[in-house]
């Protein structure tokens, strides 16, 4: 255990922590302050306080600091109090170098009848000093008058006085008796340069001041400007402003506008999206949507599903998180709805199953199935959509999202069978851990068609190989009588990848004869590239054999021989690993020391190929399995910067007809190595900002006036050239 010494730096709207270091190490401590004298004190629970239930007190001082002569004045005036001092000797004691001496004159002053005059009329020149006169002003209630230092050098002056100045009440009173017909007169006075602070160069300062504008613009109710039709509209204007210019930036200035338009919507919560309507096109910007929606999030409003179709993926988000999370009956249809949309992300494809499993209608339950056998869908999402249906019946009470606790109830179980028998074929299409959960659906509901159904679609040479491949994993999964017949059908094949299947199969049923059987295959001339990937995936797996082992360190012999072709050096490389990586598994030749000399000759090779260590990927692929990671495999998330067949980004070159111009090592380097060779027209750029600022992206045009730069986040900017 320890005490931790920090200091902390302004950055944007917050802070930052600088110089943290163990100040105490060893200690227990469970306290500790500065005391008047300039010490610091802790105290220390030693190993528990056991009897006689003492601890210790710890002190710590030093000795330089101890002779500044204002040390023996703060423990002076400490000690005699503080109740004899005049008001302007009070005053004067706010800016002393001690906290505490200037937080005990300011609570003295505050008590003074004089002080209420003293205060708005006296001219501080510390900053310490303006700071406690704000803060004095506040307890007095004299907010307004604490306004006077918003435009002061400093930005904890300005940020305080705008605080203070936003605890202001405004009181109004009529020009003759109370007479609905007059207008209204306020003793509050704007102002000029009142809209002005929300423009503070101070990101925190502008923090404040949006949050006091909006204290403030609330209790006017729109007479700022009395004679504009939208004055509702235009007390957002200004907060709508600053989220525009924020574009998300700083994440604790935007929280500061979102709590602003919290403040202004008060008990009219969906006025805030009238509002925003009335504002357009000026507001019309990403950033000021998402402020929007986070602000409508707090304040519940039913027209959330409204923002579900917006442009901005992330606004879209934090739509669907606001509706689910908040359980918001009235808009959960139309997040339930997105679940039709494929490739929308994982926040929103969550949420959108989860919504159609607590709605729980047939049409619902459809919605879910449709997802579940989606092959372009991420597979997270398929498996969640697989476990909701098999849950559907007899709901749990924790919440698939927010782990709360709900209460659906029981339903009808042949809700989730009719939806899933709809798209059964589709279910089985996509890795092990699919088709196994997709098994238990079907067990789970009483399903009895798969076999008859997967056999039949096996057996059509119609069929996309692909296709006839999966319908024989999902009757291995099931478990299904037919699997000995599809097995025999698929060995026969004239599709080499369905033949692979087979004998992939076949060795699960029957391991012992695949141990003779597939390292006979990996030396058949007439074998596929494709049945010998599919035999080295299964030989990694298998039970202790000297055949399967000597098979595939023959192929890491002929790898570092270079007789291996390299469309089958990772496959044999993954076998090696699994079976060397296996628990308690024999092995019978030296795989983990083959794939050490590999591993250190590839190494050596980088030097004259920086490629060598990379080159086994660039052959032996699987096209279709390439696409779904392009499209659907969040972790690469290619279609960030790529477009395919027209859908991604523009911040790299498409991707369609690539290969025709571009070779493999061009392709693979790209992958490995992205910045390597930078497509024309598409290096990036960084922009030295006037505000000290940089942007970065990619250029797309350049004019007299304007850069135009494409973001990593797929955002067009247009900077205006000094």
């Amino acid at each position: 255990m320890l005490l931790l010494a920090l200091a902390v730096k302004s950055q944007g709207a917050s802070f930052e922590v600088t110089d943290l270091h163990p100040f105490v190490k060893n200690a227990v401590a469970t306290d500790c302050e500065f005391a008047p004298d300039g010490a610091f004190y802790w105290l220390d629970w030693v190993g528990g306080w056991t009897k006689p239930q003492k601890g210790r007190i710890f002190k710590v001082t030093d000795a330089e600091a101890m002779k500044n002569p204002a040390v023996a004045e703060a423990k002076t005036l400490l000690a005699e109090g503080f109740a004899k001092k005049t008001p302007a000797e009070l005053i004067a004691l706010f800016d002393h170098p001690h906290r505490e001496v200037r937080q005990e004159a300011q609570f003295a002053l505050v008590k003074r009848p004089e002080a209420k005059e003293l205060l708005p009329k006296s001219k501080p020149t510390s900053v310490l000093a303006k700071l406690h006169t704000i803060w004095a002003l506040g307890q007095l209630n004299l907010n307004e008058a604490a306004g006077q230092y918003a435009g002061d050098p400093s930005a904890d002056v300005r940020r305080n006085a705008h605080k203070v100045h936003g605890q202001t009440v405004i009181v109004a009173k009529f020009l003759t008796a109370p007479d609905p017909l007059k207008p209204v007169v306020w003793t509050y006075d704007i102002k000029p340069g009142f809209f002005d602070v929300l423009s503070d160069p101070d990101l925190a300062v502008r923090a404040q001041a949006i949050r006091s504008y909006a204290k403030l613009a609330v209790q006017m109710q729109g007479v700022l400007k009395p004679n504009d039709p939208n004055a509702q509209a235009s007390q957002y204007a200004p907060v709508f402003a600053v989220l525009k210019d924020n574009d998300n930036k700083d994440a604790y200035l935007r929280q500061a506008a979102v709590e602003a338009l919290i403040t202004l919507a008060g008990p009219a919560p969906c006025e805030l999206a009238n509002a925003w309507k009335a504002s357009k096109p000026a507001s019309d910007h990403p950033a000021v949507r998402l402020g929007v929606v986070l602000a409508l999030r707090k304040l519940q409003c039913p027209k959330l599903d409204e923002w579900l179709t917006d442009s901005d993926p992330a606004v879209v988000a934090e739509a669907a998180r606001a509706i689910y999370d908040q359980a918001l009956a009235t808009p959960m249809p139309g997040l339930a709805k997105l679940s039709d949309n494929p490739g929308v992300q994982d926040a929103v494809a969550y949420r959108a199953l989860a919504a159609n499993y607590r709605l729980g209608e047939a049409a619902n339950a459809s919605r879910v199935a449709a997802v579940a056998a989606r092959s372009s869908e991420n597979e997270g999402v398929r498996m969640a959509a697989l476990k909701m249906l098999e849950e559907w019946a007899k709901p749990k009470r924790l919440d698939p999202i927010t782990g709360l606790t709900m209460n659906l109830g029981e339903r009808s179980p042949g809700v989730p069978k009719q939806a899933a028998v709809a798209v059964l074929a589709k279910l089985f299409v996509g890795s092990d851990a699919l088709r196994k959960q997709s098994a238990q659906l079907t067990a789970k509901l009483g399903i009895q068609e798969v076999g008859p159904l997967m056999l039949e679609l096996l057996a059509d040479a119609k069929q996309p190989v692909n296709t006839r491949v999966e319908a024989l994993f999902a009757l291995e999964a099931v478990k299904a009588k037919q699997l000995p017949e599809a097995a025999k059908l698929a060995l026969a094949s004239g599709e080499a990848r369905l033949r692979g299947a087979a004998r992939v199969v076949n060795a699960k049923s029957n391991p012992t004869a695949a141990l003779k059987e597939l390292p006979a295959l990996l030396k058949d001339d007439k074998a596929s590239l494709v049945e010998k990937q599919m035999a080295l995936a299964v030989m990694g797996t298998l039970k202790e054999s000297a055949d399967i082992d000597g098979a595939i360190a023959g192929g890491l012999s002929d790898a570092l021989a270079g007789k291996l072709p390299i469309a089958l050096k990772l496959d044999v490389m993954e076998a090696a690993q699994a079976r060397s990586e296996a628990k308690n598994l024999k092995l019978h030749a030296p795989l983990r020391e083959k794939l050490k000399e590999i591993d250190t000759a590839d190494r050596a090779a980088v030097a004259k190929d920086p490629l060598a260590r990379d080159r086994l990927a660039s052959a032996g692929g699987d096209a279709a399995v390439g696409r779904q990671i392009f499209l659907n495999n969040a972790a690469v998330y290619c279609q960030r910067c790529h477009k395919l067949d027209g859908q991604g980004g523009e911040v790299g070159p498409s991707l369609n007809d690539i290969a025709k111009t571009k070779d493999r090592d061009y392709l693979l380097e790209s992958i490995v190595n992205p910045n390597a060779k930078i497509a024309e027209g598409y290096q990036s750029v960084i922009l030295n900002l006037a505000d000290g600022r940089t942007l970065s992206g990619v250029q797309r045009g350049k004019d007299a006036k304007t850069v135009t730069l494409v973001t990593a986040e797929n955002k067009t900017i247009g900077v205006h050239r000094e």
